[in-house]
């Protein structure tokens, strides 16, 4: 598409929306920082405590679990190494200047990152403005400024790896391919579907023999992956893999494939018709809106045989085939997936020079973006009370600590303990966000017993407490107070 309005103007009115948009970024930045926002799900408290245990005491196991499933190796918890070890660094960075870290301020550096990083690249000033419009007016960066999850650090590599795709295919450069090899392969230990990126590939090859190369390049490092599954990654004890896992040990693979092939019809109702979001109605009409993307850059790269757009619908395409057929369509686990190829995408046909479907984009994010704001503010009501709440159950906190009176009973290093879910709620949580992670001269993790998953006759743990006195023939009460009971577990011979 060729742009017929004069240059000048053309830069001024994209300067003046990229400006206008960096503005109320700054501005929801400013608000986060002065709300005192604080973590509201358990997720979050997850990725912060963490983040905490490597930045205070050079910890990589997880602080927290479910039902005492930890890595083989290691005792990682569901997400692996890599985010404690990335956030943790980033912790100790702030906090040798003086401020006092969390993820969202780590999350905001990245962008601020991200940001000069595109300032002092070699791409058209047009098309840095464009790419600052896409980048700042998505509803990602918006609804996850102020959180501590960790999708903001997915959303700003998303960029770089579509840029770094283009430049592999724009330059013909062994190193920019090189370099984007080991960026998707390093990346592949936050989030596994990164991997997928490595089919974007397959279009350089001239050859049968460099079809083949990359073949064994992309199945490496699907291999790596499985192995860091395998090793340094905890078995979450529910959801559709561990259902998966378990007909396949126990039954046929037939059965197997026929468990996948019904999951994914129901997350194709899921994603189209289902799940509808009532309530943030721009996640439903993102997720029509990438298949729309994804079908334009699937003709547009074969009708003009432009082969770096087939790499990002390559990478779109597997990643959006892998959420249907293995992952889950609904609580915005979908559109958390979705937004790295749906942003390589944009990179890539931007600096392709394709605006038509760039400017459709903005106009979706800009005229959902009313929506979007009114969305983050109902969840920052809650996060600038949880402050207040933190306040409340002061007691209830210092209570718990007493914890440390009786892990010194346990002659180890590393005392777990198994906590019942009933303790405490898991979202907006003021004792689970401040869990201590050492006491009594002792390392800290945590498990909370979900269910019938874990056999209380014979738990791994250390110690368990528990809101109410318990009868199991395993426990010995150790101390008790208003809020909580404290049992040492008797290991059998």
């Amino acid at each position: 598409m060729i742009i017929h309005l004069d240059r000048k103007v053309w830069r001024i009115a994209l300067g003046t929306l990229a400006g206008a948009l960096l503005l109320l970024t700054a501005y929801l930045v400013y608000r986060s920082l002065a709300g005192n926002y604080l973590p509201i799900f358990s997720d979050e408290y997850a990725y912060h405590l963490d983040a905490k245990n490597f930045w205070l005491y050079n910890r990589i196991d997880a602080a927290t679990t479910l039902n005492e499933n930890f890595s083989r190796y290691g005792d990682a918890g569901f997400h692996g190494f890599a985010y404690g070890i990335l956030y943790g660094t980033i912790f100790k960075l702030l906090s040798l200047l003086g401020i006092e870290p969390s993820i969202m301020i780590a999350n905001i550096f990245l962008v601020g990152t991200f940001l000069l990083f595109l300032v002092y690249t070699e791409i058209s000033f047009e098309n840095k403005l464009l790419l600052a419009i896409v980048f700042l007016s998505n509803f990602i960066l918006i609804v996850y400024l102020p959180s501590a999850m960790t999708e903001l650090f997915h959303y700003v590599f998303a960029f770089i790896v579509g840029y770094m795709l283009f430049l592999v295919y724009a330059s013909g450069k062994r190193v920019y391919l090189i370099s984007f090899i080991v960026l998707v392969m390093s990346l592949s230990f936050f989030r596994q579907s990164w991997i997928f990126a490595l089919v974007g590939l397959f279009p350089l090859s001239r050859s049968l023999k460099a079809f083949v190369l990359y073949g064994i390049v992309f199945l490496f490092g699907l291999f790596l992956v499985l192995l860091d599954i395998k090793l340094f990654h905890a078995p979450y004890p529910f959801g559709f893999f561990q259902q998966l896992s378990s007909v396949l040990q126990n039954e046929s693979l037939g059965q197997g494939l026929s468990l996948v092939y019904h999951y994914f019809l129901k997350n194709i109702d899921n994603y189209f018709l289902a799940e509808r979001y009532e309530e943030v109605r721009f996640v439903f009409y993102f997720k029509y809106l990438f298949v729309a993307l994804l079908l334009y850059a699937f003709y547009y790269s074969l009708r003009y045989r432009t082969r770096v757009i087939l790499a990002a619908t390559l990478i779109a395409f597997t990643v959006f085939f892998a959420l249907l057929t293995l992952y889950d369509t609904y609580d915005w686990r979908e559109v958390r997936m979705l937004t790295a190829p749906f942003m390589i995408l944009m990179v890539v046909l931007i600096l392709e020079r394709r605006y038509l479907p760039v400017f459709a984009v903005i106009a979706f994010q800009l005229i959902t973006l009313p929506m979007t704001l009114h969305s983050q503010e109902r969840i920052n009501d809650r996060r600038a009370a949880m402050g207040a709440l933190v306040e409340e159950y002061r007691p209830m906190y210092d209570s718990f600590l007493e914890l440390g009176n009786y892990v010194g009973s346990i002659d180890k290093k590393r005392v777990l303990i198994l906590l019942t879910p009933k303790l405490f709620s898991l979202d907006s949580s003021p004792i689970f966000y401040q869990l201590p992670l050492h006491l009594g001269g002792k390392d800290i993790q945590y498990s909370f017993a979900f269910g019938s998953k874990i056999d209380m006759s014979a738990p791994k743990s250390d110690l368990y407490i528990s809101d109410k006195a318990e009868r199991y023939d395993n426990m010995e009460l150790l101390g008790k107070n208003r809020y909580y009971y404290y049992y040492r577990i008797i290991k059998r011979k």
